[in-house]
């Protein structure tokens, strides 16, 4: 994973963090994600359109990296 710039996936209506790209099942807030719909990167849809949750515990997992507004 790149650390700086993670893989996000679009579940339903919110992108999510995911540590494997689509091949994820469980987001990096902890929520399955059943409906994917299309995967992109932290500086292609911006950190603010991302799942607070999962923003939050990435930066608590990874407290050096500085994700792209």
């Amino acid at each position: 994973m790149d650390e700086n710039n993670p893989v996000v996936i679009l579940d339903g209506e919110t992108w999510h963090i995911a540590e494997n790209g689509r091949s994820s099942k469980v987001a990096h807030c902890g929520q399955a994600m059943k409906n994917q719909r299309t995967h992109s990167r932290v500086s292609t849809v911006g950190v603010t359109h991302v799942c607070k949750k999962c923003v939050l515990r990435y930066q608590k997992d990874f407290p050096d990296v500085v994700l792209a507004p």
